[in-house]
């Protein structure tokens, strides 16, 4: 009797190795396409990446290309974002209007204009281009 319980253990041992071998292999097959994922994703995010810092180098060479046009000029030239704020300003308005570059984002052109200025370009922001 004690050899038919051995017999009976061992075969219960045996029958639990097995499964943990193939719930070993399935782990490791989840693993090998997790990291798969996980490796295209990562260069999805690269090129994400680099595509974005191409964007704001071409953004940042457009912009200096701009600023150069607009200091050429002897007028007053000022570009403006859809919300009515300072992007750029030529070197003639920062002189006239002591505004440097660096605070454009924190006013907006109706700070100086004259009310009746002011009403006119909220009226007409939403035409521009």
């Amino acid at each position: 009797m004690n050899d038919a319980r051995r017999q009976s253990e061992l075969e219960s041992l045996r029958t639990e190795i097995a499964a943990l071998r193939l719930a070993n292999a399935a782990l490791e097959q989840q693993m090998s396409l997790n990291a798969e994922q996980t490796d295209e994703l990562l260069r999805t995010l690269e090129f994400q990446s680099n595509a974005l810092r191409e964007a704001g180098l071409r953004q940042a060479n457009q912009s200096d290309f701009i600023q150069r046009v607009m200091d050429t000029t002897g007028a007053l030239m000022i570009l403006l974002g859809p919300d009515g704020r300072l992007r750029q300003i030529n070197q003639r308005c920062t002189e006239l209007l002591s505004v440097t570059g660096g605070t454009l984002d924190e006013h907006a052109l109706d700070e100086w204009l004259h009310p009746d200025e002011q009403q006119a370009l909220a009226d007409n922001l939403g035409k521009l281009p």
